[in-house]
């Protein structure tokens, strides 16, 4: 099999990338910091590829989905979320311009639409609630080719998980990137030639239930950005596990509290993609 190495911010190049996602083809990317393996999630042929590839440990475990405000927003179950958080999550506008792109969700989502997504995209708790993990994608400078690139093939679900061997760290150089696909046989690698050095690792995720907003992980940035991003929701930083990887230096007007909400988001944007 031939393989390639491509720019994620050239759109042919995505555009050719999609197509073999859309066959059933695992893809490898590099993204803001973080390589990535990417699917067609309705696709059970890359499912099992990605299982082959992460080993024993991967099994059974759910994918991260790559969902839109508007289309997340619709999926989430409001009976199983605090009601002070409905007007951020259920607002998909509000969404996306406080969230879009920064962070993972962890979330509940009604059950009717747990029954309908493909299995591995959901898991489900002792209680019988279906939880979704989903990265919105609106904002994201380093994937908009290749996100628009997959929504022309039809890839209705979009999906992602790190690009390791399971219980090893995830891989954040490139180069490594490239390596990691010779040796597992994935065709495509798309490379960000404009990534930013000070960015490496995995995304920060957030959790939503009952009790409010939770950080469980942190990511690129200190994860007390989040009380500015999120000012008007009370948000618990209280347990969560930190980065693998060094956080980004935040530039000083950042964290002075002059800027919040939606333009601090658009500032962190710019100093994570350029």
């Amino acid at each position: 099999m031939q393989r390639s190495t491509r720019s994620i911010r050239e759109q042919q190049a995505c555009t050719e990338a999609a197509r073999q996602a859309g066959s059933g083809v695992v893809i490898g990317s590099y993204i803001r910091g973080v390589c990535g393996l990417w699917i067609d999630g309705a696709s059970s042929n890359a499912i099992d590829l990605v299982d082959e590839i992460k080993g024993e440990k991967r099994a059974g475990r759910p994918f991260g989905t790559t969902l839109d405000g508007p289309e997340f927003a619709s999926m989430i179950d409001p009976d199983q979320i605090a009601s002070s958080t409905h007007s951020l999550f259920l607002d998909a506008d509000q969404l996306r311009r406080r969230l879009g792109s920064l962070c993972f969700i962890r979330i509940p989502i009604r059950k009717q639409v747990g029954l309908a997504l493909p299995p591995r995209l959901v898991s489900q708790t002792e209680d019988g609630v279906y939880w979704l993990q989903n990265w919105i994608p609106w904002g994201c400078r380093s994937s908009e080719l290749w996100i628009e690139a997959m929504q022309r093939q039809g890839i209705e679900y979009p999906s992602a998980t790190s690009m390791n061997v399971s219980g090893s760290p995830e891989l954040v150089e490139q180069e490594a990137g490239i390596a990691f696909c010779e040796a597992h046989h994935i065709a495509i690698f798309l490379g960000d030639p404009e990534s930013k050095p000070w960015v490496k690792g995995s995304f920060p995720i957030l959790q939503v239930d009952k009790i409010g907003i939770s950080l469980i992980r942190e990511g690129h940035f200190p994860g007390m950005l989040f009380k500015h991003l999120l000012h008007e929701w009370e948000i618990n930083l209280s347990d969560y596990k930190p980065a693998k990887y060094p956080l980004i230096p935040i530039p000083e007007e950042l964290p002075s509290g002059t800027l919040v909400g939606d333009s601090l988001r658009l500032a962190l944007i710019e100093h994570l993609d350029g």
